[in-house]
């Protein structure tokens, strides 16, 4: 009966997050997105936020905290939703700094860098 409770939570919240995802149609910008981890860990994020490392979010230079954006490897076309709650990237060559798990979910953590579109999502 646990398990399938867990299994339920699962369902549930995944076809929350496919349902906001399939709103992100809205191309917002093209560029290079970096990461940043654990060097980070339980440091407070610009919105007050404490910063993990697993948890599927963002620095960006101008985009209102909580708005969500998905983010596109365009190499590979893996794409993550994630949750603006810091700023950054201050690098001119790139758009977004990803969480570690963001990263990892696309496929740019190991070169620390990736070609990305970067897609509004609606509230």
């Amino acid at each position: 009966m646990l398990r399938f409770l867990f299994m339920l939570a699962i369902f549930i919240c995944g076809a929350g997050q496919n349902a906001r995802a399939q709103q992100c149609v809205l191309p917002l910008e093209q560029g290079r997105a970096s990461w940043y981890g654990s060097k980070f860990e339980g440091k407070k994020t610009a919105n007050g936020e404490i910063f993990a490392a697993s948890a599927f979010t963002a620095a960006h230079p101008s985009v209102p905290f909580g708005t969500y954006l998905k983010v596109e490897n365009i190499k590979n076309g893996r794409s993550v939703l994630v949750k603006v709650n810091d700023r950054g990237h201050f690098a001119p060559s790139r758009v977004i700094d990803l969480s570690e798990a963001a990263a990892r979910e696309i496929g740019i953590r190991n070169k620390g860098i990736g070609s990305v579109v970067v897609y509004s999502c609606d509230p």
